[in-house]
Formats: C-alpha cells, sequence, structure tokens
C-alpha cells in the first residue's frame, strides 16, 4: 500500500518518499508531479508502469513497442514484450503484469542481501527513469528561471516608466506652480500701478502767464474760471486809468480858460 507523496524535505534519511521503507537500499532522485521525491527501485518502477517492460526491464525510449508487439496488463498502463509474454502462462486471460497479479510483489527484493542479474536490470531500468526524470526537471527548472527572469525584466522596465512618469508629473505640476505664481506677481504689479494712478493723477494743465511774468499752472477744471479772472483784472486796470486821465486834462483845460 503507498503512502501519501512525501517530499525530499520532509522525508527521514533512507525513507522511501512512497512506501516508507528502510529497506530499498538505493534511493532514487526524481521529480514526480511537480514534487522532488526520493523514491527506493521498487517504487520508482511501479509508479512508471508504461515506461519498460515488467518482465525484461527495458525501457522504452522514447515509444512502447507496436500494438501487434506487445501485450497489455488489463488492471494498469503496463506494457510488456509480446515474446517476453510467451513464456509466462498464456492461459491467463486477461494478462496481469507482475505488481498487478500479486500485491506483496517487488521489483527490488534485497532481503537476501544479493544482487543477482535480474535486480540489476531493475535497479538500471529504475536509475534511468529517475535521470529522464531529472532531466526533465532541470528543463522545467530553467523555463521557470527564464520566464520568472523576463518578468522580472518587464517588471523593472514598468517601475521604471512608473518612476519617469512620476518624474513628469512633478515637473509639470512645479512647472504650473511657477506660472501662477508669476501670473500673481504681473497681477499684483498692475494692481500697485493702478492704485498709484489713482492716487496721484498726472498734470495736464497748461500753463498760463500771470501778468507779473510769472508762468502758473491751472487744472483742468480751473482753467476757465482762471481766464475769466485774468480777463476781469486786465479789463477793470484798462477802464479805470482811462477816467483818471480825462478828468485830469478837462482840470487843466479849465485853468486855462481862467
Amino acid at each position: 500500500m503507498n503512502r501519501p507523496p512525501t517530499s525530499a524535505a520532509t522525508a527521514t534519511a533512507g525513507e522511501c518518499g512512497n512506501c516508507g521503507t528502510h529497506k530499498g537500499w538505493v534511493l532514487h532522485h526524481m521529480r514526480l508531479r511537480g514534487i522532488h521525491r526520493r523514491l527506493c527501485t521498487s517504487c520508482v518502477l511501479r509508479l512508471h508502469p508504461g515506461s519498460f517492460c515488467p518482465s525484461c526491464f527495458v525501457l522504452y525510449d522514447p515509444q512502447p513497442p507496436h500494438p501487434t508487439k506487445r501485450v497489455s496488463c488489463s488492471s494498469c498502463l503496463s506494457f510488456a514484450h509480446a515474446h517476453c509474454v510467451k513464456s509466462l502462462q498464456l492461459s491467463q486471460s486477461p494478462y496481469l503484469c507482475p505488481p498487478c497479479a500479486d500485491s506483496n510483489f517487488s521489483f527490488f527484493d534485497v532481503t537476501d542481501h544479493v544482487i543477482d542479474k535480474k535486480l540489476s536490470l531493475a535497479l538500471l531500468c529504475a536509475a534511468k527513469i529517475a535521470s529522464a526524470s531529472m532531466a526533465k526537471a532541470v528543463i522545467v527548472a530553467r523555463s521557470e528561471a527564464e520566464r520568472r527572469v523576463r518578468e522580472a525584466v518587464v517588471a523593472k522596465k514598468r517601475a521604471r516608466e512608473a518612476l519617469e512618469h512620476v518624474a513628469s508629473l512633478d515637473k509639470e505640476k512645479l512647472r504650473k506652480k511657477e506660472l501662477q505664481l508669476l501670473h500673481q506677481q504681473q497681477h499684483s504689479m498692475k494692481i500697485e500701478v493702478d492704485k498709484r494712478e489713482t492716487a496721484a493723477p498726472i498734470d495736464s494743465a497748461p500753463p498760463i502767464l500771470q501778468n507779473n511774468g510769472s508762468v502758473e499752472k491751472v487744472n483742468d477744471g480751473n482753467l476757465d474760471t482762471h481766464l475769466q479772472n485774468n480777463f476781469n483784472s486786465n479789463g477793470n486796470s484798462h477802464n479805470g486809468n482811462a477816467p483818471h486821465q480825462l478828468s485830469d486834462s478837462r482840470v487843466k483845460e479849465e485853468e486855462g480858460s481862467k
């Protein structure tokens, strides 16, 4: 009876990762269903029934023999050479491979501590199966490592692009902030200039020549009034001098007549 699968990391030293026996003598490293395991010779052969002939232990590499040259077990996926089965009892129908015919059968029984030709063939066949399994595991591990490298390269590229995007966003944000600050400064300067022009308007009134020869600037609002005052003052001065002069001449004429 097979135990639940045990990985090489959890199996104890000298213990088969499938049946748990300590009498396997040799444990084969192999990868089975994605798990690295250490199995005895008998379990390696039991777990790969379609990879070899259970009678002569010839490894089918890469494909089993033609259907006309093989006999299939009626209970499992095992294939045996037709010429190997002829030496067995052909009266049995259907055909059963040795492990299916005997539940206590072991491909590698070393209870007598003697390895004969049959056991050596079984050991060699199990070693070839384990070697092929580890070779496939190496290919899978290499492809997995390459895939992870590609994913790391893509992730690094995406991270670099993300950093560049964030940097560009920061630059754009800083540029907009500087432009906004510049516009605020220009607006503040314009408001200040408008305030100064409103508080101190430019004097655009023309200069006025006074009677005494001096020049005086008059605002636009007082220009008409100032001109009228100057005109009145000049008129009064001429009209006032004429009567005085006329009265003096009359006095002289009267004195002469007398």
